[in-house]
């Protein structure tokens, strides 16, 4: 399998490790809404949901969409714990079991961080703003909502994350 690269189509002045944030309001996908209504209701006011707390029947329509990032500490590192089959198709490799800084392409790497770091930093959703990719000869287009899980000790020790990718650019 070919390895693609990735551009990220930044606004005049952005830097790739700078993504933009939509609000939660503004989801297009009905997938990501649905998720993200059912992450918001296994809140308790400012706990956030367990990793236990999700129903695997719940959620099964995201599947192929889902990816779950445990969250290291001392120091900070995102690993993937399971990168969906859509994931890895999209990024042509598998980095189940391994850091997101493994991600083949750096500058993506770098961005999905920076969007992950969010998540963690802010202890809420984080919707990345519609962005356009290209790889090899194909523009994409795509959104994705990152969901911060608490881990025994209340710290963010996992994240949901679940993306649409769409037909037309």
């Amino acid at each position: 399998m070919t390895v693609p690269s990735f551009r990220l189509a930044l606004d005049a002045g952005q830097a790739g490790s700078a993504p933009q944030f939509r609000d939660i309001a503004d989801i297009q996908s009905d997938k990501l809404k649905q998720i993200h209504a059912y992450w918001s209701g296994l809140r308790a006011g400012e706990r956030l949901p367990k990793r236990s707390d999700l129903d695997i029947d719940q959620i099964g329509y995201v599947l192929p969409n889902l990816n779950l990032v445990d969250v290291h500490r001392d120091p900070l590192d995102f690993r993937m714990r399971l990168h969906s089959v859509r994931g890895s198709d999209y990024v042509g490799a598998d980095i189940t079991g391994k850091s997101i800084r493994d991600y083949p392409d750096e500058g993506y790497a770098a961005f999905v961080w920076a969007v992950y770091e969010a998540a963690v930093n802010t202890r809420d959703a984080k919707v990345v703003s519609e962005r356009l990719f290209m790889t090899d000869h194909r523009i994409m287009r795509w959104e994705g909502v990152v969901m911060p899980l608490d881990d025994k000790s209340g710290h963010v020790g996992m994240l949901l994350i679940a993306f649409q990718l769409f037909d037309r650019a």
